[in-house]
């Protein structure tokens, strides 16, 4: 690694391009880290992280081999260029993958998920629940997804009072 501390992107391309597994691994760590922050400027979620490094990592040896100095341009630019027109490209066909997947579950699910509601509410046992304040704000707030500032005009309760119900349920459950 020290060998190749005073070169420049040029030179490592050249050297990577003549077949230097060294020189390869040095470019790949170099960029990882940009990669990242394309990635984090992009708002890609925690679980697509990877395979959005995976993907920038191809991009990279991809940038690699096509790159030509002779375009005056720098291979950073270059780099950054492939990336994001792929991560764009990536993002279009997620968010149409996505639309999909969530029509269908939700057509597929909104029985079983009425069903699931219905069963849990039944189970649920209001007697652990003393005050009325509790039974209200576990009625309200948790199984109708009631806010906090509707449930106290609703009911005439102040907010505190409810905040303070709230950390009451939480600890009964």
């Amino acid at each position: 690694m020290i060998l190749f501390q005073g070169l420049n992107d040029y030179e490592i391309i050249y050297l990577i391009k003549d077949g230097n597994e060294l020189a390869y691994e040095i470019m790949f760590k170099k960029y990882e880290c940009f990669i990242y922050k394309k990635i984090r400027d992009y708002g890609i979620s925690n679980l697509y992280v990877d395979e959005y490094l995976q993907e920038g990592l191809i991009t990279l040896n991809k940038a690699i081999f096509k790159f030509d100095d002779s375009f005056n341009k720098s291979f950073m630019r270059f780099f950054e260029l492939l990336l994001e027109r792929h991560f764009i490209n990536m993002l279009k066909r997620n968010k149409i993958t996505y639309e999909e997947l969530n029509e269908n579950l939700f057509e597929a699910n909104d029985n079983v998920l009425e069903e699931t509601v219905v069963y849990y509410q039944s189970k649920m046992n209001f007697s652990k629940f003393k005050s009325k304040i509790e039974q209200i704000v576990y009625k309200e707030y948790y199984l109708e997804n009631w806010s906090i500032e509707h449930i106290s005009e609703k009911y005439g309760i102040e907010t505190p009072c409810i905040y303070n119900a709230i950390r009451r349920i939480k600890k009964k459950l």
